[in-house]
């Protein structure tokens, strides 16, 4: 696992984040306005030492540019 490879770009810290990557892709048909996510890892080894989950913000990528969506 590995942080994402345009992350230097981002307002996220390298140093504490979990060491994952998700994608998420619409077929041709589907189409949405919004919507709800729930972010799963599952090895403790994929977090930074010194993090603390509860601050974590998340970071979407949409080539080039980062946005950081409300998260709660």
């Amino acid at each position: 696992a590995s942080d994402h490879g345009s992350i230097g770009s981002s307002t996220l810290d390298a140093a504490k984040s979990v060491n994952v990557n998700w994608s998420l892709t619409k077929d041709g048909t589907l189409a949405f306005n919004n919507y709800s996510i729930v972010f799963n890892f599952n090895n403790p080894a994929d977090l930074d030492g010194g993090t603390n989950t509860s601050n974590f913000i998340v970071g979407k990528y949409n080539d080039p540019s980062w946005t950081y969506p409300t998260v709660g």
